[in-house]
């Protein structure tokens, strides 16, 4: 005979539950959702909710995992939820919740919630050296506190530092213009928190921090001052030049003239005996020309205030901004017309309107 996994009383032949004891627990299990829902909405005390699921554990046969999954679902719900700005209050309340129901850190930490709730806590803060100008230097110190109640990993930490920054561009990026105090802004974020403003992640390229950085460029270089990017490059460049920007993992395709032979013939033949034939007239071969866009390579794309170099290990190319005759845009990259050069040439893999500027400034 099975025995009742609730009740622990005879469940009959092949039952481990009683039908009325499930029921019970199932309706525990909501009931003590609403309790401790009821605490981040102001509704519970620690003490009033840990009395409130004492006297709900025995009659609805709640265990102690049954608690620590609920509360799992609450805080996951509770940071859907939570809205900037983050004070001292809010991760009291966290902290007060975990502690009072003795719930095991390592597991909530395991489940992820936990470190779910400290990065969107940790990106408000960020954010409010954007919206409110709140200084790094205090950010740095909610940061320190929030690691006292909340784990952040290091990927996660970065992923906030780079989103924050993201976003701001984007912010900034929607009149067209940066101004002065937006750049400043920018660069004093990144430069505080150690962020790479060149060489960046590769799920942050192409992004809007790319776009700002690369429009903050473009201002300096209407100002006569040429960046200094730091970046190693794998080529040497020249005395008065600088690199403006890298693109990595672009595709270099070239024109390629292609040449077959078809055979006209003329005249008719004719059968003289058996297995002799014989033809009039004559033949010919004329050279039929075709173009394809050969892949020449895969490398680095470099913009200087001079020239656009192309690098790989298997092919190298410079194209000085005075030999350009035209450029097509694309949507993932640029088609070059080179003065004396009839032969297409094709880089793709990246958004063009960096070089688009680029040339534009140059050639005024």
């Amino acid at each position: 005979m099975g025995t009742c996994k609730y009740c622990g009383l005879s469940a009959g032949l092949f039952s481990r539950t009683h039908k009325e004891c499930e029921e019970k627990h199932q309706q525990g299990l909501v009931q003590l959702e609403q309790i401790l829902q009821q605490y981040f909405t102001g509704l519970q005390t620690v003490a009033s909710m840990r009395q409130a699921i004492v006297n709900l554990r025995k009659p609805t046969f709640l265990k102690k995992v049954d608690v620590e999954q609920c509360a799992i679902k609450v805080l996951d719900a509770h940071g859907q939820q939570l809205r900037p700005p983050y004070n001292q209050q809010v991760l009291d309340k966290i902290n007060d919740f975990i502690v009072g129901l003795g719930l095991d850190r390592e597991n909530l930490i395991a489940s992820g919630c936990l470190n779910r709730l400290g990065e969107k806590i940790l990106k408000g803060y960020l954010a409010s050296y954007f919206v409110n100008g709140t200084p790094i230097a205090t950010i740095r110190g909610q940061e320190q506190q929030l690691d006292r109640v909340l784990p952040v990993t290091s990927e996660q930490r970065m992923d906030a530092y780079m989103h924050v920054l993201n976003r701001a561009a984007h912010n900034f990026l929607s009149n067209g213009l940066i101004t002065d105090n937006e750049q400043q802004q920018i660069e004093q974020y990144a430069q505080s928190l150690s962020l790479p403003l060149y060489n960046l992640p590769i799920q942050y390229q192409g992004t809007d921090i790319e776009k700002v950085n690369q429009a903050i460029i473009i201002k300096n270089l209407q100002r006569g001052i040429l960046p200094q990017s730091g970046v190693a490059l794998p080529v040497l460049l020249g005395k008065t030049e600088s690199a403006l920007w890298v693109y990595n993992n672009v595709t270099f395709f070239q024109e390629k003239i292609e040449r077959e032979y078809k055979h006209n013939s003329g005249g008719f033949s004719f059968r003289v005996m058996k297995g002799v034939y014989y033809r009039t007239g004559s033949g010919k071969s004329k050279p039929i020309e075709h173009s394809v866009m050969n892949k020449e390579g895969i490398g680095s794309l470099i913009i200087t205030n001079k020239n656009i170099i192309f690098y790989a290990q298997t092919k190298s190319v410079k194209i000085p901004f005075k030999k350009i005759v035209g450029v097509t845009p694309y949507s993932d990259g640029l088609e070059v017309h080179k003065d004396g050069n009839a032969k297409r040439i094709v880089f793709q893999g990246f958004d063009c309107w960096f070089i688009m500027n680029i040339l534009s400034y140059v050639n005024d």
